[in-house]
């Protein structure tokens, strides 16, 4: 008797723990300097996969060059992170930029100035993939990469949506991702051709 009594208290110290710890890693991960350092590390980690990815990423991008000679306006590009992107855009691309991260702005723009003779950073918005506070029927494309693969799928259809929201009535429209989540179930008025990268 004296065995269950204790294996109970175990069982239930541990699951406070447990609750502790979930709690810890949500306010963890919502804190400013943990979205501060994020910034940081990823901007670094960015510097090294691209180099990794540059074959792939020429060859998407030389896509989308060609869909803007037919569609004009600004490209949205969701989870831009520094702009680690910018080098593949075509010459003279006006880019509004959106990040759920407000501390890589600075970044961002750095990265800007120093890639002002092909891209135009047109703004900045803090915002989730899911919820974009972007104009309806505003962008002739979209980039996403390496967003997607870290949602789950409610998220990516809320994401898709936006996205559909977001876009220019043409025929053509690209979403750039990374090849985690290969569901294209949420195309209906409007094409999406999905790149993977």
């Amino acid at each position: 008797m004296a065995s269950i009594s204790l294996l109970c208290k175990a069982a239930l110290v541990a699951a406070i723990v447990v609750v502790i710890l979930v709690k810890a890693r949500k306010i963890l991960i919502t804190s400013n300097w943990y979205k501060r350092l994020f910034a940081g590390g990823e901007a670094q980690f960015a510097e090294i996969i691209t180099k990794v990815l540059a074959p792939w990423k020429e060859k998407i991008f030389a896509d989308l060059k060609e869909h803007l000679k037919t569609v004009e306006g600004d490209v949205l590009e969701i989870g831009i992170g520094a702009g680690e992107n910018f080098d593949y855009y075509p010459h003279g691309t006006s880019i509004i930029a959106v990040d759920c991260n407000p501390h890589v702005e600075d970044l961002l723009k750095a990265r800007a100035e120093k890639a002002a003779e092909r891209v135009h950073l047109k703004k900045f918005v803090v915002a989730s993939a899911e919820q974009l506070d972007v104009d309806d029927n505003s962008v002739a494309a979209v980039v996403c990469t390496f967003v997607i693969c870290s949602t789950n799928d409610d998220q990516t259809r809320r994401t898709m949506q936006e996205v559909k929201r977001v876009l220019k009535p043409v025929s053509n429209k690209f979403v750039k991702y990374s090849p985690s989540k290969k569901k294209a179930v949420f195309i209906e008025t409007k094409r999406v051709e999905l790149h993977y990268i």
